[in-house]
Formats: C-alpha cells, structure tokens, sequence
C-alpha cells in the first residue's frame, strides 16, 4: 500500500492552499441574481472537487501481492464508485489507476485519471459558515502522478473541467483549470504549489512546512 503519511501530507497540503486561496470572482461564466463566489466559497468549491476524487482514488490504491515482495509489482485496475459528499448528493467517479509499486523498497511509480460527476453534492466549510451544492457540467477530470523512492517523493496533477454551483445567494457555472505539483520527504521538508484558473479567476499559491 501506498505510504499512509504521503496520502495524508499530500492531502492536507493541498486542501489547505486551496482553502487558503485568495480570490474574490467568479468570472463571466457564473450567472443569477450575483455574478461572484465569495473567496470562502471558491475556496470551498475547490477543496470540494480535489478531496472527494483524492479521497476514493486512495482506497482503491492496490496492496501488494503475496509473493511477489522481492521484485517491482506492475498494476493495472479500474474504479467505478459513487461517493456520498458530506451534507449531501453524491459523485461518480470513473477511474484508471496503474502504475508500478516494489513492496520490498516502498517505491512506488503511480498515475491515475478519474473522471468526477457531481450530483446535488451539498458540502459545507468546517466552521459551519459556508455551504454550497455542485453538479455536474458536465463534469470533472481530476489526473495525478506520484513518485516515491527512498522516502523521498514528487507529486504533481490537474484538475479540469465544468460544474454548476449553487448557493442560497446565487447559481451558476464554473469552469476549472487547475495543476498542482509537490516535493520532499516521507519525514518533512515538503513544498506544494497550486496554479491556474477557476471560475474565471487566476490562482497561483504554495506552502511549505520548511
């Protein structure tokens, strides 16, 4: 299995820079009665579409094979699920996984493509403040590679396509162009940096845990 403590820096890593985006549109795209996201919720809506395909990507994530422990595994396999989202709907999420992973050294070369359709997903900030429903648009592509060698891994990904939000303020389209790429070890030393467009808006941010 892929090493727990990558999953989870890389996750947390992520979904904090793109909580902690710094963005204030929605671009021409969205419509109804306000022609903007406020930043908690782009923000929201970001974290929201990277998580849920990260999340169900992982726990298909192949386990080694008896046997086979002293020699490099090559993998193959497919996933079809649909995951509930945290308030509410659910997500399709279609996907390739292969790669080539060596039980005996922990390295690991992965690649995975995952297709994301939203249906009535209702997600909400974890303070409580923010909430907002997501479908599909008529969908998402959410692809991304990791490395790992000698506890020391690279990550890098995209995350592309059309959704439809909607909050009690406002409705409509967003189109997203995301790509991500990280860096470091199993024991520390990371960086993550996001870059791109959604809603129409330029992100570009990082973060390191020195």
């Amino acid at each position: 299995m892929l090493n727990s403590t990558l999953r989870t820096r890389t996750r947390s890593s992520i979904a904090a820079l793109l909580l902690g985006l710094s963005v204030t549109a929605c671009g021409e795209s969205s419509t109804g009665p306000s022609d903007s996201l406020s930043a908690a919720e782009l923000a929201l809506l970001a974290q929201s579409l990277f998580t849920l395909g990260f999340d169900a990507s992982f726990d298909d994530t192949p386990a080694s094979a008896p046997g086979l422990a002293a020699a490099p595994i090559p993998f193959e396999s497919s996933l079809d699920t649909t995951v509930p989202c945290p308030v509410s709907g659910n997500v399709r999420i279609q996907a390739t996984i292969s790669g080539v992973f060596d039980d005996e050294t922990g390295a690991a070369s992965i690649d995975y493509v995952l297709d994301q359709t939203h249906a009535a997903c209702t997600v909400r900030s974890d303070d409580g403040s923010t909430e907002l429903r997501i479908d599909g648009d008529p969908g998402t592509r959410f692809s991304y590679s990791i490395e790992l060698s000698e506890g020391l891994f690279t990550v890098d990904g995209a995350l592309t396509g059309r959704v439809r939000y909607a909050t009690q303020e406002l409705s409509g389209s967003c189109e997203a162009d995301l790509t991500w790429s990280g860096n470091g070890g199993i024991e520390g030393g990371n960086t993550f940096a996001i870059a791109g467009t959604i809603c129409g808006t330029d992100v570009s941010t990082s973060l390191s845990d020195g």
